[in-house]
């Protein structure tokens, strides 16, 4: 899942392919799908190389929840 991109408002997918030329963005077609992994039924040929999609991450978040549920008094 980490190598997929979506398009919700159209309902596509698409993965970025490491080329001899460069990258190659390419739409798949899903079949099953899971919170970690997704069945490609189309778009990738065996030995495809694929590169992960960037995923942003946040050092410190201002929540006025803790950790377990707890409330910040």
């Amino acid at each position: 899942n980490q190598a997929i991109e979506s398009d919700r408002d159209a309902g596509k997918y698409y993965v970025t392919v490491r080329t001899p030329l460069g990258k190659d963005r390419r739409e798949v077609q899903l079949g099953i799908q899971g919170t970690d992994y997704a069945e490609v039924l189309s778009g990738l040929s065996e030995g495809d190389t694929v590169e992960l999609v960037p995923v942003a991450t946040a050092n410190y978040v201002e929540s006025p929840f803790m950790m377990g549920g707890g409330i910040r008094q």
